[in-house]
């Protein structure tokens, strides 16, 4: 058991946080993120109770960070697009509680402690891809940006599939900015800040670029809409939206395949999209027009390849029927919402193509899953590619009373913990102890 000097946690001990959970105070909050709050209570005392038995301190916050899921705007954000994106009910949990030490300790399941010296802010080589260098760059950017940051440990547990298509990296990043907003901010810094901050950290201290979609919508929560123009400034709206109420359920089906080797694939789309763009004397495509890029078929194929144009058209179409998608869920037609999605996969598979990649081109797990999943939904019902493509997820609209068919077969094939019903939750990233 690890020993630290704790701040007092406003008359809480751990014993009494567990026997809060036990009791039901927090089946309320619970029936909110949740629909399955008899599992969600167990698994939030199993929680404190491994809090207890790593960390001295009493704790005092609960905090949940949920998984994201692509609903439009496929490829679209690296070109200042628009997109839609929604959190789910699969998150990270955390229990939380301050240390007057200047050193931040996170325990998540399956892996080592991570220890983080927060007065030591600079950018550390050695520890770049790892969630020490997020936790640094995290603090840092709060730091640059006036905000306070302070220690404190932290136990968490996910059940975000790492390789699943929904962003169990960008929900632990958020998780960690909302644990300081709230503890040393009084949770004062917004949700898009809040994305900003995790960007910036991924970017300059984990060593990958990134955009804003997963942060902006695991922060901001809900079905939402994001409108890429300004980069730096994204727009975030979230809609008034019940999914539960469609007769639909949604699912991601993990093909076993994993993106190993595939950054060379992911690179290629934002290349030639900026090699269309350098033809038209553009920098992104938000600012080409589909008939601009018609127009000029024929340079572009000369100066950046027959693919290069394909992917611009999926992008520009893509952009436009994000508006379209959004207009349908604001008035309740999901049939044509629906149609809306397959219109975004078939443009994702045919012209972004992204269902798999042409290294290895034996391996199509993405497509096969498709094939299957169409089979099973064919009198009602949608799948498409999910994310980021050429291995992972796919994405389906499952009617509920084919639920039962669509997992068996699918489990069958790929194996029955791919199968993952991803329930839309309306909160992103929060404090538990706060929702009312």
């Amino acid at each position: 058991m690890y020993k630290y000097v704790f701040r007092e946690a406003m008359g809480t001990t751990t014993d009494k946080l567990t026997e809060n959970i036990r009791n039901s105070q927090y089946d309320g909050a619970f029936s909110i993120l949740y629909s399955d709050v008899p599992r969600q209570r167990e698994r939030y005392v199993r929680l404190a109770e491994d809090y207890k038995k790593i960390y001295s301190g009493s704790a005092e916050y609960l905090f949940s960070s949920p998984g994201r899921c692509e609903i439009g705007g496929n490829h679209t954000d690296h070109q200042n697009g628009r997109a839609i994106a929604a959190t789910v009910s699969r998150d990270i949990i955390a229990c939380v509680g301050r240390s007057t030490l200047d050193t931040i300790r996170v325990k998540s399941e399956g892996y080592s402690e991570n220890v983080i010296d927060i007065t030591e802010l600079d950018v550390i080589e050695s520890e770049k891809f790892t969630s020490n260098a997020l936790i640094r760059g995290i603090c840092a950017e709060m730091k640059k940006r006036g905000y306070n940051i302070g220690g404190f440990c932290a136990v968490t547990v996910s059940d975000v599939p790492k390789g699943s298509g929904l962003s169990s990296s960008a929900a632990f990043e958020v998780l960690i900015a909302t644990i300081i907003n709230k503890c040393y901010n009084a949770s004062k810094i917004p949700p898009i800040e809040i994305a900003k901050i995790c960007r910036a950290a991924e970017t300059g201290f984990f060593g990958k670029p990134c955009g804003l979609l997963d942060m902006t919508a695991i922060s901001v929560g809900g079905e939402v809409f994001m409108d890429f123009e300004d980069p730096n400034e994204p727009r975030a709206e979230r809609a008034n939206f019940d999914f539960a109420q469609t007769g639909y359920s949604l699912y991601t089906v993990h093909t076993g395949a994993n993106h190993a080797g595939l950054s060379a694939d992911y690179a290629s789309i934002p290349e030639e999209c900026l090699a269309v763009c350098r033809v038209l004397s553009k920098e992104k495509l938000r600012e080409v027009s589909r008939e601009e890029l018609i127009s000029n078929i024929a340079k572009i194929r000369k100066a950046a390849g027959d693919r290069a144009f394909l992917r611009a058209l999926h992008v520009i179409n893509e952009n436009e029927r994000v508006k379209k998608q959004k207009a349908a869920l604001e008035c309740g037609d999901f049939e044509t919402f629906l149609k809306l999605v397959s219109e975004s996969g078939t443009s994702s598979y045919e012209l972004l193509q992204n269902a798999y990649s042409i290294s290895d081109p034996k391996e199509q797990s993405i497509p096969t899953a498709l094939a299957i999943a169409k089979q099973i939904l064919v009198s009602g019902g949608v799948c498409r590619v999910h994310g980021g493509g050429f291995a992972g997820t796919i994405q389906c609209y499952v009617p509920k009373e084919k639920e039962s068919e669509f997992i068996s077969k699918m489990s069958e094939v790929f194996g029955k913990n791919a199968v993952l019903k991803t329930e839309i939750r309306n909160i992103g990233a929060v404090c538990v102890d706060d929702i009312k």
